[in-house]
């Protein structure tokens, strides 16, 4: 996090700011220096951290953390006080509200035109990134499972229609259905969701029929799956 040095006073006083910041840094979000793994396994249960982007990014590093905190204080959709409002993780976004209401007005502490991270120091493309991240993950066994249960509800052969466009048709009404009868938070379900989803379209699995006993059934595999997932049935996220 970069400081603003106040309007005024010396360096001793900037000095100061900075090292009292990254005091309370440490204290809200961790150390910064923490290694940086290639994968990480998260704490379904955890109500430490905000829920922005998927795979629970932001219980991967401290620095993620502070990031995925962020994107949701800057979101004025996000009616973050009353989200998080019985979460551990409130007190995190309080702190990040408090800074950015210092620093108000302040002049930038950095200027520079340096491009941080440049993209000719990658070494590898896109597509070479993903097919390596698709491989890591086309090994795991819950992968294998996962297609397993699908293709007992779905078929591969003829069928009325992609099997992931119906789920992705009756998404909202699958997660809080789901929701309803485990009192799970959405977040996951929609990602066991999003997961059956995507593997469906990767697996090229169509409907048998298209009624209201498959969205049954459905409903009935993403409940099973998401209990599933919640007691140990995941695989350790790549990033």
């Amino acid at each position: 996090m970069h400081e603003a040095a106040p309007a005024r006073g010396g360096a001793r006083d900037r000095q100061r700011l900075s090292q009292h910041r990254k005091r309370r840094w440490r204290e809200i979000f961790g150390h910064f220096s923490e290694p940086y793994r290639s994968s990480y396994t998260p704490d379904l249960h955890s109500r430490d951290h905000v829920q922005h982007l998927d795979y629970w990014y932001s219980q991967s590093h401290p620095a993620e953390d502070f990031a995925e905190t962020f994107a949701v204080w800057l979101d004025p959709t996000s009616r973050w006080r009353q989200r998080y409002a019985e979460w551990p993780a409130l007190k995190k976004l309080e702190a990040l509200d408090a800074w950015m209401q210092e620093l108000k007005g302040a002049p930038p502490a950095v200027r520079t035109r340096r491009t941080v991270e440049p993209i000719t120091h990658e070494k590898i493309t896109l597509r070479q990134y993903y097919r390596r991240k698709r491989g890591v993950y086309d090994q795991d066994d819950s992968i294998a499972n996962l297609d397993g249960r699908l293709a007992v509800l779905f078929t591969t052969e003829g069928g009325r229609g992609a099997a992931s466009a119906f789920l992705r048709k009756h998404q909202r009404r699958l997660v809080e259905s789901v929701a309803r009868a485990t009192g799970q938070h959405r977040y996951l379900i929609d990602h066991v969701l999003r997961e059956m989803i995507l593997r469906s379209r990767t697996g090229s699995y169509r409907l048998v029929i298209h009624d209201r006993d498959t969205l049954l059934d459905a409903s009935a595999l993403l409940t099973s799956l998401t209990m599933q997932f919640l007691h140990g049935g995941h695989h350790r996220y790549h990033r």
